[in-house]
Parts: C-alpha cells; sequence; structure tokens
C-alpha cells in the first residue's frame, strides 16, 4: 500500500508540474498581451495628459497677461479717446510694461475708432509713439480685426504658420471692451516654433505626436511636408487630413467618432488602436481648449514594450514551479505519508480485534490527533463490545424522555397560538357586523401562520360608514399582536379628529403608532404598517379615500382603474411626523365595485420562474370578475392564488376586501 501511494504521489506531482507549467506558460502567452496594451494604454494616456500640461501652461500664462492687458482702465481710455496726449503716454508706458513679462516680449494693439494698429517687440524695431500702419475693412489681411469685433465676445487665438520662415506662431487677440462697447484689439504674439520641434520632432523612437485642428487638419506631425502643404493652402477642404493618412474606412469613422468625443468634451482622454500610414498604432488623445486642437499620441508598442521582453519573467517562474512542486513532494512524504503508512499498520491490528495496539502520538498536528483519534477509538470500540445492550437501552430511555418533552412543549405552543388566533378573531369584525354595514362585500383573511399581522376593520358614525384595510409589519403572533395595538390605536385617532377625513385619520393614527411602538430609537425594531381607509357618507353619492402605501382598485363596466397610494409607510420612525396624506374624493358609486388588497396577493411568487403574482395580473383578474356575483368572488381568489403557487408555500399574510357602496 506504501509503494502505491508513494508512486501515485510522484504521477500526480508529475503531473502537477506538467499542468502548472502548461497553464503558466498559455497564461503568460495569452494574457501577457493585454497587459502589455493596458501598459502602452497608461503610458499613451500619461503622455498625452504631459504634452497637454505642457501646452496649455506655455499658452494660458499668455492669455491671462493678455487678458489683464485689456482690461486695464488706462488702455480702455485711450482707446475711447486716442487723442488725449497724456493718457496715450500713459497708455503706452502700460503696453511696454506688459511687454517684458509676455514671453516673446512683443505686443500689438488696434483701435476700433480709428483702425490705427500699434506693435512693438523684443528689439524695439518699431517706434511706440506712433501707429504702424492703419486697418481698412476691406483689405484681406485687416479682415481678421473687423471680423473679431463683429463675432468675438472676449478673445481668440490664430495659428499663423510660415512655410518659407519655417515658424509657428500663435497670436492671442483679445476684445477691449469699455461699458460694453468694443472699442479695440490687444494681444501678443507667442512663437511655438522651438517647443513644438521639441515636442513633435523631437520624441523618442516609438512614440509619434501629432497635432490636429477641429476639423482634422493636420497642424503638427514628424513629417513636414504635411505642414508645409497646409500651411499653402488657403482652403480647408484642400488642406491634409489625418483620414488621408489611415488607409480603411472603418479606421476614419473610428477616429472621425474620437475626435467628434473630444471636441464636445465627453472624455477628457480617448484612447484607441489606429493604423497611420499603414503602420499600427495605440493612439492617445486630449483636447487642448485654447488652441481649438486636440493632441495625439501614437505609440508604437512594439518598439516600447514587447512580450518577448518578458520571457525571462516565464522562465523564472517555471523554475520556482519546479523548486516548489519538489519541496511540496519532499514535505509531503515526510510529514504525511511516512505516518499514515504507521497508522495504516495499527488500524490493520485494530480491525483483527486487537485492541492493545501502541499509536504514534508523538506529533502535534492533524496526524498526531489522528493517532490519538485511533486509540480513543480502539479503548471506545472495546467499551462498546462490552458494554453495548446497556448503552443502547440508556440512550434509548433519553431519547423517549426528550422526544416526551418536545411533544408537550410544541403542544402548549400550538395551544397558545390556538388561543391567540381565537383572541384576534373577536378583535376583527364579526361576519353579522360586516353584512350589516356591508350589505354587499367579499372577504378573504388568510394569515401565513395560525395567526397573522393583515387586518380589516368596519365601522358606522353617525354621518355614514368606515372600511379599513392594514398590512402590519411581521406575521404569526408579532403580527397578530401589532394588528390588537393598531386596531386600538385607530379607534382612539378616530375619536380624536374627524371620521369624515380619512387622510386625518391616517395623519393622527401615524402619530399614535410612532409614540407607541417606535418610541425608543436605539430598539432594532421599526414597527408599522400600510393602510387604505374609506369614507362612505349617507346622503352623497360619494367616497372619500385616504392610502398610506395601500391602493385602492375600482372595476366600473368590466375595467379596473387604481387610485395611487402615498408612498409613505404608517408608523415607522422614518415617516414624517406631520405628513399630510391625499385625500381622493370619488364620486358616481352606482355600478362599481371597490377593492382593498394587502400586498400578500402582489408578493405571492409563483409560475414556472417564480415571479411575483403581481399589479398587473391581479388587475387583470379584478377585470375577469366583473360577471361573478360578489359574494363568489372569495373562492376565486382562492383558486386563482392556488394555481399561480403551485407547490410554493404562501409568502405573507394577505387579505383582500371587496364591496359596493
Amino acid at each position: 500500500m506504501r509503494q502505491s501511494l508513494t508512486r501515485k504521489m510522484n504521477t500526480m506531482v508529475l503531473v502537477i508540474f506538467l499542468a502548472m507549467g502548461g497553464l503558466i506558460t498559455f497564461g503568460f502567452m495569452v494574457l501577457g498581451q493585454p497587459i502589455v496594451d493596458e501598459l502602452g494604454t497608461s503610458y499613451a494616456v500619461n503622455r498625452v495628459l504631459r504634452e497637454k500640461s505642457r501646452v496649455e501652461a506655455l499658452v494660458e500664462k499668455e492669455i491671462a497677461l493678455a487678458l489683464k492687458l485689456a482690461d486695464s482702465p488706462i488702455i480702455k481710455k485711450w482707446c475711447t479717446d486716442e487723442s488725449d496726449k497724456r493718457i496715450k503716454s500713459l497708455a503706452l508706458s502700460e503696453l511696454e510694461s506688459f511687454k517684458k513679462h509676455f514671453k516673446n516680449h512683443n505686443y500689438f494693439l488696434a483701435m476700433s475708432h480709428s483702425g490705427h494698429y500699434y506693435f512693438n517687440d523684443r528689439a524695439n524695431k518699431y517706434d511706440p509713439l506712433r501707429h504702424r500702419y492703419t486697418l481698412h475693412g476691406k483689405v484681406e489681411k485687416d479682415a481678421w480685426f473687423y471680423r473679431m469685433l463683429k463675432e468675438v465676445d472676449d478673445y481668440e487665438l490664430n495659428l499663423d504658420i510660415n512655410v518659407f520662415l519655417q515658424t509657428v506662431k500663435i497670436w492671442i487677440n483679445v476684445i477691449i471692451k469699455n461699458r460694453g462697447e468694443k472699442v479695440g484689439v490687444t494681444g501678443t504674439g507667442l512663437d511655438l516654433t522651438g517647443f513644438l520641434k521639441d515636442v513633435v520632432y523631437q520624441s523618442e523612437e516609438g512614440v509619434d505626436i501629432i497635432l490636429l485642428d477641429r476639423e482634422g487638419n493636420i497642424s503638427a506631425y514628424k513629417n513636414p511636408t504635411y505642414i508645409e502643404a497646409n500651411a499653402r493652402a488657403k482652403q480647408s477642404g484642400k488642406k491634409i487630413k489625418i483620414f488621408d493618412l489611415l488607409e480603411s474606412q472603418e479606421d476614419k469613422e473610428r477616429f472621425a467618432s474620437h475626435l467628434a468625443a473630444l471636441d464636445k468634451g465627453t472624455q477628457q482622454v480617448e484612447t484607441f488602436k489606429i493604423n497611420v500610414d499603414g503602420k499600427s498604432y495605440l493612439a492617445s488623445g486630449v483636447r487642448l481648449a485654447n488652441l481649438g486642437w486636440q493632441c495625439f499620441v501614437l505609440i508604437d508598442l512594439p518598439k516600447i514594450l514587447d512580450l518577448k521582453t518578458f520571457t525571462p519573467v516565464l522562465g523564472l517562474m517555471l523554475v520556482l514551479l519546479g523548486i516548489a512542486v519538489f519541496l511540496i513532494s519532499w514535505f509531503v512524504r515526510r510529514e504525511m505519508l511516512m505516518p499514515l503508512s504507521r497508522l495504516s499498520d495499527s488500524a490493520e491490528l485494530i480491525s483483527q480485534r486487537n485492541y492493545q495496539v501502541d499509536l504514534p502520538e508523538d506529533k502535534n498536528d492533524e496526524i498526531g490527533a489522528l493517532s490519538r483519534s485511533f486509540g480513543q477509538m480502539a479503548v471506545q470500540v472495546r467499551q462498546y463490545t462490552e458494554n453495548l445492550e446497556d448503552m443502547v437501552e440508556e440512550r434509548t430511555k433519553s431519547l423517549t424522555l426528550a422526544n416526551q418533552a418536545l411533544e408537550f412543549s410544541n403542544q402548549r405552543m400550538t395551544d397558545s397560538i390556538n388561543y391567540a388566533r381565537i383572541i384576534l378573531q373577536g378583535v376583527l369584525p364579526a361576519d353579522e357586523y360586516l353584512k350589516a354595514i356591508f350589505p354587499e362585500h367579499v372577504l378573504v383573511w388568510q394569515p401565513k401562520d395560525l395567526v397573522g399581522g393583515d387586518m380589516y376593520f368596519v365601522t358606522r358614525t353617525p354621518s355614514g360608514r368606515i372600511i379599513v384595510v392594514g398590512d402590519c409589519t411581521g406575521h404569526g403572533v408579532p403580527g397578530a399582536l401589532m394588528v390588537m395595538s393598531v386596531q386600538a390605536l385607530l379607534k382612539r385617532a378616530l375619536k380624536t379628529v374627524s371620521p369624515t377625513d380619512p387622510s386625518l385619520v391616517l395623519t393622527e393614527l401615524n402619530l399614535l403608532v410612532k409614540k407607541t411602538l417606535n418610541h425608543d430609537p436605539a430598539s432594532p425594531v421599526d414597527s408599522g404598517l400600510d393602510i387604505g381607509i374609506c369614507y362612505l357618507p349617507d346622503h352623497n353619492d360619494e367616497m372619500i379615500f385616504a392610502g398610506a402605501g395601500m391602493s385602492i382598485y375600482i372595476r366600473e363596466n368590466g375595467k379596473v382603474t387604481v387610485i395611487k397610494p402615498d408612498r409613505k409607510g404608517l408608523g415607522y420612525r422614518r415617516s414624517p411626523d406631520n405628513y399630510v396624506f391625499t385625500r381622493h374624493q370619488i364620486t358616481g358609486l352606482k355600478g362599481k365595485v371597490f377593492y382593498l388588497a394587502s400586498d400578500g396577493i402582489l408578493d405571492q411568487p409563483g409560475g414556472k420562474s417564480g415571479l411575483p403574482f403581481g399589479s398587473r395580473r391581479f388587475i387583470n383578474f379584478l377585470e375577469s370578475l366583473a360577471n361573478l356575483p360578489l359574494e363568489r368572488q372569495g373562492e376565486a381568489v382562492y383558486k386563482v392564488l392556488l394555481e399561480y403557487s403551485g407547490p410554493r408555500e404562501q409568502r405573507d399574510d394577505l387579505v383582500f376586501f371587496g364591496f359596493r357602496a
């Protein structure tokens, strides 16, 4: 046996090693690429956000300075009265001061009234006291100024790419307003040539950066021919777009959707795979809001991360697996197989009724516990063999006494519950009293146990009749106690407030239940109920209804309508103290049948899927009762629930009350 078990263990160890090694290799091959893709995606997202921060940090400072310049009171006043020499001197000093802080140390200012254009740069080539030239609305190169006065409310950025000078400059144009009137445009020019060379042309191998405008035109890319061609093209339709570098229609549609998402601002970063210039890239893009550009980082994953890079990790994992399997095998053989072999010999002696065995008990583990158990078993088997009949007789007597005590306790409990049912039936209205107040009615009251927490109540007042149906917290004996408490509190509420307004009765009953049953906030029990109250005045063809979590169903001409209750339970801690329940007035009672029902019917599971009976099925059922006499509709309720439930037990207490006015 020992040789067989050892051989099985060696075979199992070999199989485990081969299986685990194969699974590790397979998992490495299958799961490694998604990990590489995930790392590449994280790198792409971080890289594109870094480039975005670099661009925005560069531009936003210039925009803030230009906005502050446009908001200068001196500049505004000079634009309003250009002839004032004192203001002009102050304004030019202001402009020269801002020039020192602009990154490229230049500024411009154009006045709407005169069209005068002032400009100065780092080299002070131009006399700041004289305007450089005058803008004219009919001159094409001056159209930007008049378009801004007409269309722009705060500021805009204009990109100026000079093919011959090989420069890229952004002009920050800010509207100057004086008391709401546009009186000029000021700003600065920001040279991005060196910055873009550093970002776009100096990126590391496997990483390409491309800048696009909102229409997908290429504004910056590693291939300068695209930039030069777009700078020469005056019309946007003739410019080279990113879509011109994509081969398949699927890639074009995918890129267009991500461009649109960035433009709408639904996502901060868009990351996806795409083929550009016939090469597969992982693309990650962000929107440069101030420039109106989108910046995309194109990652050539095989050059950045390759699955083969992690091959030494796979080798190390296989080596560690081999070492672990060997150590486990050695440990199992030493700590389990050898002690089990000794136990096997001892068990063989016990099977031959030799109970005087010497079992090894030196190990303080499960094997040692097993050895001690074998020793105890040997002693017990010897004792049981010698005293079996006495032990059986003693145990039989003990079980008989315990069974008699259990039957007595069960009988006492059953008697108590039966007595509680008698008391509860005494609290609820008797059939004769029901028929005296509502001659035409149907009642189904079926607790889940012998007693339950669903209730009904009818009474007559000097001016009319009242019907109440309620579903209290819990079922069984606790539910029955709730019913008796609520019945007493309901009668008290009817004496405290006018019984002709069910909404006031609900408000008062809510306060009474909370004070009586939920006065202790530390109690784990939160008791309450769902309830519906109807009041029918004697001399009016109308009915007043108010409900707290319980609807009323009205059938007329074979169709059922539902009046929804307030979605507030009654008496719970969370129920507002002074909540005003909705008062529903129902007129034209002749020919109508009214139904109130607890959720024991609606929530009863059944059918093939075990779904609740539900309100829609309940409404259809009520409509099917149109031609059935009211006194026979209770049988129909029992029948439809029995057929729907099938073998499933009743889930909750249920009460069903229908009546004609």
